[in-house]
């Protein structure tokens, strides 16, 4: 074979391994590329799927404490006893009125127990709401009417009601019910507001012949976010269920299902 003819034929195999080389390079980095990807997508979601969810921080104007808690009747106690329990909650109790709407509406809580509202944009409900009525207790056998002054003491977290006193009434700001039961017994005030049925059975105080100050019923309101619709529907159901398993008992009252909520 001429020289020339051989090194053509050299030349064009060259040539030929040299394209099996660049295609089996360019195979490798595509497959290696995807590999990156699909390995990285993986690592993503094992991530997402495994995380630690943020807490739902809900606020409450009453101070939540066993004292507190064993003095309510079945519904009241059945709904927050559910509610404080939840899991992935991150619960505050004993904000004050004003602070709490404050902080729910800049976002720094993202659920608040608070008076029942129809739905609107941008905010998600609980199906369920309890009532609270707000009365006056004083010590028994005690006529207050001849009184040139009142004081009545009030959980300073919540706002002063209208009494139903011609007299001049003087406010004490309590840090808890206890605190005013205490103050009542020894005579430092004559008036305690607290939620009716709170001191049946006591002794010393009754509750006071007049109606309610106070009527206000509560739900579990929240932004409207997929953490807080998760939150709400995984509480309405705990709540239907502590119910169904309740039948047994009796109960003075079970918290309504609102008619505006499907």
């Amino acid at each position: 074979m001429p020289i020339i003819t051989k090194f053509a034929v050299r030349i064009i195999y060259m040539v030929f391994l040299r394209s099996l080389l660049i295609g089996a390079l360019l195979v490798f980095g595509v497959n290696g590329l995807a590999g990156i990807v699909v390995s990285n997508a993986n690592a993503t979601g094992a991530s997402v799927s495994s995380g630690v969810s943020v807490p739902v921080k809900v606020g409450n104007v009453a101070s939540t404490t066993p004292e507190w808690q064993s003095r309510l009747t079945d519904s009241p106690f059945i709904f927050y006893d559910t509610l404080i329990s939840a899991p992935n909650i991150e619960w505050n109790d004993g904000v004050p009125y004003d602070c709490l709407v404050s902080l729910y509406e800049s976002g720094d809580l993202d659920c608040i127990v608070g008076p029942t509202y129809f739905p609107r944009e941008g905010k998600v409900f609980s199906a369920y709401d309890i009532r609270f009525e707000m009365v006056m207790f004083g010590r028994r056998g005690e006529f207050l009417l001849k009184r040139d002054t009142i004081t009545a003491g009030y959980l300073a977290t919540l706002p002063r009601f209208d009494l139903p006193f011609v007299q001049p009434v003087e406010w004490y700001g309590l840090r808890t019910i206890q605190q005013g039961t205490d103050l009542i017994k020894i005579g430092r005030i004559d008036v305690l507001i607290a939620h009716n049925g709170f001191f049946d059975g006591d002794r010393v105080i009754e509750e006071m012949p007049f109606p309610p100050v106070h009527v206000v019923e509560l739900t579990v309101q929240c932004h409207d976010t997929p953490s807080a619709r998760t939150f709400i529907a995984a509480f309405d159901a705990r709540l239907r269920q502590e119910y169904e398993n309740s039948n047994s008992r009796t109960f003075e009252g079970r918290p309504r299902k609102r008619n505006n909520v499907s």
